[in-house]
């Protein structure tokens, strides 16, 4: 399953990699104020002279409301790896590593900003979702694609707070 996300960001394309999705602090609200998740990590993070940025990130435990069928798949403790790089071309492009079911349960985005004007750019994230579970594969591909969606949603709302220095509260 492939999907895309867009969302406008009230700074310009080059602050919105420097200025917060690379910055510490604001990952840790989005993830934890934000989002509410109940942990996340960044392991290893190397800028590269050429501009390329790879970044690891463990132990990230989402708060899930799956269906029944999908939590009992992926348990009540389920976190994940993200594997990231920004290439050449300023894309980041990740992989999602579960710590359940990796083996049947693909995961990659790669995210773009394009510039709106000298303060706005537009976020844009394609997805790709694969799962590979006879019978249920289509249950939890849905479920991942409503997960993503509802996160990148949120973002974009703590975001536009981040950047406007308000408080932030959790959605």
């Amino acid at each position: 399953m492939k999907f895309t996300v867009r969302h406008r960001y009230p700074l310009s394309a080059e602050a919105f990699w420097a200025e917060m999705f690379f910055d510490d602090a604001y990952n840790q609200g989005l993830y934890i104020e934000g989002l509410g998740f109940g942990s996340f990590r960044v392991t290893a993070q190397e800028a590269e002279a050429d501009g390329r940025v790879v970044r690891r990130v463990a132990q990230v435990r989402p708060t899930l409301r799956a269906p029944a069928p999908v939590a009992k798949l992926l348990g009540d403790a389920l976190t994940y790896e993200e594997r990231g790089q920004r290439d050449a071309q300023g894309r980041w492009v990740t992989a999602i590593v579960p710590s359940r079911l990796a083996d049947k349960i693909t995961i990659r985005t790669t995210m773009s900003t394009v510039p709106v004007d000298d303060a706005a750019c537009e976020r844009v994230a394609d997805f790709e979702v694969d799962v590979r579970l006879f019978g249920l594969g289509g249950v939890v591909e849905k479920f991942v694609e409503g997960t993503l969606r509802e996160s990148y949603e949120k973002a974009a709302r703590f975001s536009a707070q981040w950047v406007a220095g308000r408080s932030v509260e959790p959605s």
